[in-house]
């Protein structure tokens, strides 16, 4: 214990507040460093749903919660997906409940969830003198719901951007996210997106 030094605290100051709150309901800009509207995994704890719950009981975590979005995990705590509010209440769940034969009861997050292997991903590196404007023309441009932030190495996460957050960050106005074919199409997208 030789080679460190002890450091010197302070009392906590009254009216402290969390730094992550402060720094999402302050302004961030698109011309803002990108990573002011990263999810770090260093600063933010991630939070985990089994891939078997149930729709509804995945709401009701995620309310509990007052997260928006979750990360699904198998039976070994692997990476499988990311669950969000918006898709839980889409029409999506019900086109894949017909799809498959099933009621919506019976569907679980690992049947609506955005697959992990459907997520691209940047490297921090890339990210240095990038700005919010950037990342949210990125995420745009490919119809990206969520863009995966990894190491240099890149086997390692470190966070991950969301397009619905970083248009809530910045007061920006979507496009529609992904550009539709049909009717039905356009009405799932607007689903999607009603938490803007």
């Amino acid at each position: 214990m030789n080679q460190f030094t002890a450091f010197s605290t302070k009392p906590l100051l009254e009216g402290a507040h969390l730094f992550a709150q402060t720094h999402l309901d302050t302004g961030i800009s698109l011309s803002s460093p990108a990573s002011f509207a990263m999810h770090g995994f260093h600063l933010e704890p991630l939070q985990y749903i089994d891939i078997e719950t149930s729709l509804d009981d995945a709401t009701r975590i995620l309310e509990k919660t007052h997260m928006r979005t979750s990360f699904v995990v198998d039976s070994q705590n692997q990476l499988k997906g990311v669950i969000s509010k918006a898709r839980l209440a889409s029409s999506y769940v019900l086109k894949t409940a017909a799809k498959k034969g099933l009621t919506r009861a019976q569907l679980t997050i690992g049947d609506i969830m955005v697959k992990l292997a459907e997520i691209d991903t940047v490297s921090e590196l890339m990210l240095a003198n990038a700005k919010v404007g950037d990342v949210l023309k990125t995420m745009e441009k490919a119809s990206y719901e969520y863009l995966l932030v990894t190491g240099a190495n890149q086997s390692e996460l470190r966070g991950y951007f969301d397009l619905i957050d970083i248009a809530k960050m910045t007061g920006y106005s979507l496009n529609q996210a992904k550009s539709a074919k049909t009717f039905s199409q356009l009405v799932d997208s607007l689903v999607n997106h009603n938490e803007i």
